[in-house]
C-alpha cells in the first residue's frame, strides 16, 4: 500500500469487517467519480467499482477486497462497531492525509474571500471536539463548536488555513475533485 488505510477511512471511507479481514468502501456522487478513483488508486490494491442511486441522485462506489491488515485499523477506528475519530488518528496524518480529509469533509468558508478553512464531523463519530483541538492547533488559530445540526465544525483562522492549504496543495491538485472544486 502506498497510503495508510486510515487516511482514507477517516473521511467518507468506511471499513467493513469480515471473517478474514476488513475492506474499504467509499461512495461519492457520480460527478466525483474521478476523485473516487484517484483515492482508491492511492492504496495500490485491486478494487471494484459500480454505480447506484442514492436519494434519487447518481452515485459511484468503490471497494477493496477483504484484507487481513485492515482488521487492526478497523478495531482501532471502530471500537464497539461504530466509527470514532480520536486525537491520535488526526495527529498521525501527513499532508496527504489532511488533503484527503479535506477532500471528504472540508470546505472553504467566506463571502467574497476565503475567511476560514473548515472541517466538519458528525457528533456520532467525534464525541469530544475540544479533545481534537491539538491536532488543528498545530496550524495556528482554530475555532471549534458543535453546530445545531449536531456537527462539529473545526474552523481554522485565515492564516492558519492558508498554511494548511499550502501544505495540502500539491496533493489536492493531483486528485480529481470533481464538483468539490467547481
Amino acid at each position: 500500500m502506498t497510503v495508510p488505510i486510515l487516511f482514507l477511512a477517516l473521511g467518507d471511507g468506511c471499513l467493513e469487517r469480515g471473517v478474514t479481514g476488513a475492506r474499504l468502501t467509499m461512495t461519492h456522487s457520480a460527478k466525483q467519480a474521478g476523485y473516487l478513483r484517484a483515492k482508491m488508486m492511492l492504496l495500490g490494491l485491486p478494487y471494484s467499482t459500480g454505480e447506484k442511486t442514492i436519494r434519487g441522485y447518481p452515485a459511484v462506489w468503490a471497494k477493496t477486497r477483504m484484507h487481513p491488515d485492515f482488521l487492526k485499523v478497523y478495531y482501532d477506528l471502530y471500537p464497539g462497531g461504530k466509527k470514532k475519530i480520536r486525537l491520535d488518528h488526526l495527529q498521525s496524518l501527513t499532508d496527504l492525509g489532511w488533503a484527503l480529509l479535506f477532500g471528504d469533509d472540508g470546505s472553504l468558508q467566506g463571502h467574497r474571500v476565503v475567511e476560514q478553512l473548515c472541517f466538519y464531523f458528525s457528533n456520532k463519530i467525534v464525541e469530544d471536539g475540544e479533545g481534537l483541538r491539538p491536532a488543528f492547533e498545530q496550524f495556528g488559530g482554530v475555532h471549534i463548536k458543535l453546530q445545531p445540526t449536531r456537527v462539529w465544525r473545526f474552523g481554522l483562522e485565515k492564516l492558519a488555513g492558508m498554511r494548511l492549504m499550502e501544505r495540502m496543495r500539491p496533493y489536492l491538485l493531483s486528485l480529481d475533485m470533481g464538483e468539490k472544486t467547481q
